[in-house]
């Protein structure tokens, strides 16, 4: 039966595989909940677009609709950022910055005066400091060093 029906074959990559697809679907689905739900939505930032990106999607196409669906309803200010992403997606950017780093230094690329390891810790202040929400007790408790040692780290990364 299945060879009868089977007449022509039609090959879709999985969406790991088509990273250039998730911002139009992205876009799409959007448009499409905010409406449904009369959510205004202002703006989607570029982090949240890098997260999505940088997942592998086990789930595929149903994943990441439920993802934006979700990131839309929990989203604050019309704004959807980072914050709302589940924390294994954040995490998996920042294991896919990180990688980029160890890539860089591979080729001998990386940013002027760093090494891999300042990237990375670079990397991690930076997200656990958006993640607390730009609270420096917060994240400096949560990193488990100083206030005025975070500062300085983040005053020199430029995020503050």
């Amino acid at each position: 039966l299945f060879y009868r029906i089977n007449v022509i074959q039609i090959n879709i990559p999985p969406l790991r595989e088509r990273k250039d697809d998730i911002k139009p679907i992205l876009e799409h689905y959007v448009k499409t909940f905010s409406d449904k739900n009369r959510i205004k939505v202002e703006g989607i930032e570029d982090e949240f677009i890098k997260c999505l990106e940088a997942y592998h999607w086990p789930g595929n196409i149903r994943e990441l609709i439920n993802i934006i669906e979700r990131s839309l309803v929990l989203s604050e200010n019309g704004i959807i950022n980072d914050s709302v992403l589940p924390s294994g997606m954040k995490e998996s950017y920042m294991k896919s910055r990180i990688k980029q780093g160890l890539e860089c230094a591979l080729k001998g690329t990386l940013p002027e005066g760093k090494t891999l390891l300042q990237l990375a810790e670079d990397v991690i202040i930076e997200s656990v400091y958006k993640e607390e929400q730009y609270n420096l007790t917060r994240t400096a408790k949560r990193l488990g060093i100083s206030r005025p040692t975070l500062y300085k780290r983040i005053k020199k990364l430029d995020v503050l």
